[in-house]
């Protein structure tokens, strides 16, 4: 005879009652973590947020937004994007945070969610160039009549370092139009951090690797390299999870579990 539906009155004695309550407790804990999930989704979705502004989303936006992920939980499962998959802008982030939801993992749908968001910015940090008619080739190729340019464009101003990131402006065999453009460059904070990045010593301080490499880096890149440190890291401990030897064996669905044990 198979279990009585949750809520039922039970007739028969369940020789599984111990693993029927830690399946409770646990079902418990997870109507617990999705309505925490759902307080933050739609206090991040309430008009305001990220303003300062009092938010206060409702019980009944909270409840919604529980009840529908409980449904999506119990959908077809859509699974995770592949290593190469989740590597792709956008579509790798997003689906293994809807990958991560669908598996109560709240806290890698969440980091995941995070990493959607950086792809977002460093879009909106090139399209910002672009607004400002900067990811055109370049004119002229001397560095002069180029710097001047973007002290007009506002890129820099004027006497403003200028630190060339990924291709050093000694490189004279690599073509003006790609050394000089404005997603080589970095504005530097002083002509001193300037010099830090290039390895130099400054009253006595000098950069280690990781601070001239993070420090030269151009605005538009630092949130795609932290996006993708990130996926990096997600693929490492899935990888790691799936194949240690004492990775946890599948739940069982004690649901559908007869009472004889099949």
């Amino acid at each position: 005879m198979a279990l009585m539906p949750r809520g039922q009155p039970r007739s028969v004695p369940d020789p599984y009652s111990d693993d029927y309550k830690t399946m409770l407790k646990k079902e418990a804990e997870d109507k617990m973590l999705r309505d925490a999930y759902s307080a933050a989704v739609a206090t991040t979705l309430e008009p305001g947020f990220g303003y300062g502004l009092s938010t206060s989303p409702k019980q009944e936006d909270i409840r919604n937004i529980s009840d529908g992920i409980e449904e999506f939980q119990n959908s077809k499962p859509i699974g995770h994007a592949s290593a190469l998959g989740s590597f792709i802008p956008f579509y790798g982030p997003a689906r293994n945070s809807l990958a991560d939801l669908q598996e109560k993992d709240y806290m890698g749908a969440t980091l995941n969610g995070g990493l959607v968001v950086l792809d977002a910015t460093g879009v909106a940090e090139i399209a910002d160039l672009a607004g400002h008619g900067l990811l055109g080739t370049v004119g002229r190729q001397a560095w002069k009549y180029r710097r001047r340019s973007l002290g007009n464009s506002g890129f820099a101003a004027k006497g403003q370092d200028v630190h060339h990131a990924f291709i050093p402006q000694r490189s004279k065999w690599v073509p003006a139009p790609i050394m000089h453009h404005v997603l080589n460059l970095k504005p530097m904070a002083s002509r001193a951090e300037h010099n830090l990045v290039h390895g130099k010593a400054v009253l006595g301080q000098r950069y280690n690797l990781a601070q001239r490499t993070f420090a030269g880096m151009p605005d538009w890149t630092k949130p795609f390299a932290a996006s993708y440190a990130g996926r990096l890291l997600d693929q490492t401990s899935r990888f790691a999870q799936s194949h240690w030897p004492w990775a946890p064996p599948p739940q069982t669905d004690l649901r559908n579990r007869n009472l004889d044990g099949q």
